[in-house]
């Protein structure tokens, strides 16, 4: 199963995230934005370096929540030099969103595929669709 793939948009980038429940989505979504961002890029699961952080939010429906899952994994990519190597727990209750991650630091030496500046709330929707969940994300570039 294809987790995730670009869509065409006219000034912006867009990708949809495929998920076979609401879970795999929300996980996928954050591995779409980190290869969106960094390619094919692989950073290694180095237990020395890594560090956890909690991550908890609430949101007013799962359409908001998953924007704002995806501005918090772009906020620690952009402001604190982290990227995610790993999901350790992700629990989603209606629009509530509990998380541990796994992070690392970025590599100096790392090229950006896509300068990705923002995550809009444009036509975000998640729909289940021949027994898949998915959701078109927009990012402003």
């Amino acid at each position: 199963m294809k987790k995730w793939n670009p869509l065409n948009h006219t000034s912006d980038y867009a990708f949809r995230v495929y998920g076979r429940t609401v879970k795999d989505l929300f996980i996928n979504s954050v591995f779409a934005l980190v290869e969106s961002i960094f390619g094919n890029f692989k950073i290694s699961d180095d237990q020395s370096t890594s560090i956890n952080k909690a991550v908890n939010i609430e949101s007013l429906d799962q359409e908001t929540l998953i924007i704002d899952w995806l501005r918090n994994i772009l906020e620690l990519i952009l402001f604190d030099n982290l990227i995610p190597i790993n999901i350790v727990q992700l629990e989603i209750y209606s629009q509530n969103l509990s998380a541990q991650l796994k992070l690392t630091k970025i590599p100096v030496d790392t090229s950006y595929n896509i300068d990705i500046k923002a995550i809009t709330y444009h036509d975000v929707k998640i729909v289940l669709t021949e027994g898949l969940y998915q959701v078109d994300i927009v990012c402003d570039i």
